[in-house]
């Protein structure tokens, strides 16, 4: 089987908005919360709060491939990592 590759890249574009009836400072404490994510993000990875900062993230893979990574919010005030 062959695949023949485009000579130049493919572009696309996606962009979305949703607006959330509430205040920014309430959501943003709400998405840093580990607990939250696992429900945000269950359709890809089982995620385990482990503490009010950290994550175990669990995906599986293709041909039974299972990937696990920890997460740890630092929050600055200005920025989030």
């Amino acid at each position: 089987m062959t695949v023949d590759a485009p000579d130049k890249p493919l572009e696309s574009e996606a962009r979305a908005a949703v607006t959330i009836g509430r205040p920014a400072d309430e959501l943003r404490r709400l998405w840093l919360r580990p607990d939250v994510q696992s429900c945000i993000w269950a359709h890809f990875a089982d995620i385990s709060a482990l503490d009010d900062r950290t994550a175990e993230w669990t995906a599986y893979g293709p041909a039974g491939g299972t990937y696990r990574w920890r997460t740890t919010v630092e929050d600055t005030g200005d920025e989030v990592r």
